[in-house]
């Protein structure tokens, strides 16, 4: 009896050992799973264009009040639009559209907000809404205050997703930024970078030789100053992040710009510092560039370069705090501390309206009044010179 009793207990633990073992198998696949959505894959490239197998939800008519698009545009407000749900966003278009490319969009859009995910340190609120504009071809742009955005209508089903896949980076972006304003390697940079590799991938175009295509005779400038340049140095500028991912790999990549965000914030959108790319590449700027260079084949000195201002009192400490001032007023105060004039009239001439946009949150501490006027031009699109003592502004 004893004996047919310890033959039954044993069992039993038997039985509950293989049943523990079943439990935390399935939890680890679980566990797994979840891991494998929040981490894509190193090549989320391909990810990005692998559509959903789901079938295109029902379209429904809502109607856009004024004001729910946080200034994104007062063509979309006060009337109706088709709207289909998916995951992450919420897709509208007009009668009208290509109903075929919408479907195909729709199984494709949500990859965008995974492909983003694993890049950013902070995700914006959800859905998102993506406009599609009729009678309109690229012109996107997104909202700030609300998770929107628009491009238009007109055009391939890869330029309509990577032109959404382009405002969405903003759209990340402002949910780590909030109401501080992006530099230009996180911003535009990032922004074009994506949309240009993404496209390039999608129509099977190779886009390093592409690059030196545009760029026969190398790039404007050095690798590190490229955001002295801005919106002049976009080529350039994809040419770089290219470059860095394809030699330094995604993981390292994605650290470049959560730090570039996260100096982006700090500083209110001023100039990168050049320690980013010692500290997240191990190399100082200068072997980086030559690296860069050699990459595409260009010349080792930059043909194309500008000159920057030279006066020594661009070396003076400034400091300016301020909950919202325009760009002149600003320029204005940090030129008086340096020693330097500021020639309103002419600047006004070759810069308005930009020169009077407002700029919130400024908080500029014991900086060479050089890194200060960056910190301040550069996310708006401008640049300066000392001429004769006196500082004036001009397009980028």
């Amino acid at each position: 009896m004893k004996s047919k009793l310890h033959l039954q207990s044993l069992a039993a633990i038997f039985f509950l050992i293989v049943s523990l073992g079943v439990v935390l198998t399935l939890t680890f696949a679980a566990v797994s799973g979840f891991a494998a959505d929040a981490n894509p894959p190193a090549n989320d490239w391909v990810t990005l264009w692998q559509r959903s197998d789901v079938a295109m939800p029902v379209p429904v008519t809502v109607r856009v009040g004024a004001g729910e698009l946080g200034g994104l545009g007062e063509d979309l407000e006060n009337c109706d639009w088709q709207m289909m749900s998916t995951g992450h966003h919420q897709l509208y278009f007009q009668p009208s559209a290509d109903r075929a490319k919408v479907a195909e969009l729709s199984r494709l859009l949500d990859r965008v907000y995974v492909f983003l995910s694993g890049r950013n340190p902070a995700k914006p609120s959800t859905p998102i809404k993506a406009f599609l504009v009729p009678n309109e071809r690229g012109h996107s742009r997104c909202s700030q205050s609300v998770s929107a955005m628009r491009t238009g209508e007109q055009g391939e089903l890869p330029l309509l997703l990577t032109s959404l896949l382009h405002e969405e980076t903003h759209l990340f972006n402002f949910a780590f930024l909030g109401r501080k304003q992006q530099n230009w390697w996180c911003g535009e940079f990032s922004c074009l970078y994506f949309q240009e590799r993404a496209l390039a991938d999608a129509q099977g175009r190779d886009l390093r030789k592409e690059l030196v295509r545009r760029l026969p005779k190398g790039p404007i400038g050095p690798l590190a100053e490229l955001d002295r340049h801005g919106k002049d140095a976009f080529d350039e500028a994809v040419a770089a992040m290219f470059f860095l991912e394809e030699t330094y790999g995604c993981a390292r990549f994605n650290d470049f710009r959560r730090q570039c965000l996260a100096s982006a914030k700090a500083s209110n959108g001023g100039k990168l510092p050049e320690s980013i790319f010692k500290q997240v590449f191990g190399k100082d700027s200068t072997t980086l560039d030559k690296e860069w260079r050699a990459f595409f084949g260009w010349p080792g000195i930059s043909v194309a370069a500008k000159p920057a201002s030279t006066d020594p009192r661009l070396e003076t400490k400034v400091s300016y705090a301020t909950e919202k001032a325009s760009v002149q007023d600003i320029v204005r105060s940090l030129a008086e501390q340096a020693g330097l004039q500021y020639d309103f009239q002419k600047s006004f001439a070759q810069t308005d309206p930009v020169c009077r946009r407002w700029v919130e949150g400024v908080a500029i501490r014991d900086k060479s009044c050089r890194d200060a006027l960056e910190e301040i031009l550069g996310p708006v699109g401008l640049r300066y010179q000392v001429e004769n003592g006196t500082i004036v502004l001009y397009g980028k």
